[in-house]
Parts: C-alpha cells; sequence; structure tokens
C-alpha cells in the first residue's frame, strides 16, 4: 500500500471514530439531562410529603395502643382456652402479657407493612411506608 492510501485510510477511521464519539456524548448528555430533571421531581415530590416528628409519634403511640389491646384479649382467649381444654390457667399474667406483646408487636408491623405498606396508626395519620 502507498503511503497516499495509508493516510486517507487513516482519516476516514479518525472520521468515523469521531462521529462515534459525538453521538455518544450527545446521547449521553440528553439522559443526564432527563436524570437530573427526573430527580429533582423525585426530591420535591419527596420533601413535600416526609412526615414530620409529631405525626410519626402519634401513629407510634396508636400502633402501641392496637398492639396492646390485642395482646389483652389473646392473653384471655389463650387462658380460656388452657383452662376449659387442658386444666391449667396461666398463672403470671403480667408476664405472659409482655411475651404476647412481643410476639404481636413484631407479627403486626412485619405482616401489616410487607403485604399492605401500611400500618393502623401509619394510616390515620398519613403516613406511607417508602419502597424501593
Amino acid at each position: 500500500m502507498s503511503d497516499d492510501l495509508k493516510i486517507k485510510d487513516s482519516n476516514e477511521n479518525e472520521d468515523m471514530v469521531d462521529e462515534v464519539v459525538e453521538d455518544f456524548t450527545m446521547e449521553n448528555s440528553e439522559k443526564n439531562i432527563d436524570v437530573k430533571n427526573v430527580s429533582e421531581k423525585v426530591i420535591n415530590k419527596d420533601s413535600e410529603r416526609k412526615p414530620n416528628f409529631f405525626a410519626s409519634c402519634a401513629a407510634a403511640i396508636s400502633d402501641a395502643v392496637i398492639i396492646g389491646v390485642l395482646s389483652f384479649i389473646l392473653l384471655y382467649v389463650i387462658d380460656f382456652i388452657l383452662r376449659k381444654i387442658v386444666g391449667v390457667y396461666i398463672v403470671d399474667k403480667n408476664q405472659m402479657l409482655f411475651i404476647l406483646y412481643v410476639v404481636v408487636s413484631l407479627l403486626y408491623v412485619t405482616i401489616l407493612e410487607s403485604t399492605l405498606g401500611f400500618t393502623v396508626g401509619k394510616t390515620v395519620f398519613g403516613i406511607k411506608v417508602a419502597r424501593n
């Protein structure tokens, strides 16, 4: 091959590379603008809906009251069943109530938030659980 042909081929290759690089940078710059606009919209949307401390505290207290009532009812249902069927009864109801409270609170929050995305207290005070 002659030197002129080599120079011509290399110039054509450089032009093709320049076009590809230019197209790539234009596509990415458009994507970056879109991503920036979308991220700004998400930030603005989240900042408007962020719950305050008092709403979160009130939701937690109302959920704790609901869990306490459920635990108390469950304690007496279990005690009634044990008395009638087995013939034994719960001697120390306070300790059993504490155990039931822990179990019910774990189940209450995990089941409701994983299936429905909220608890009763959070719904009452307008708090939503964010999911990725």
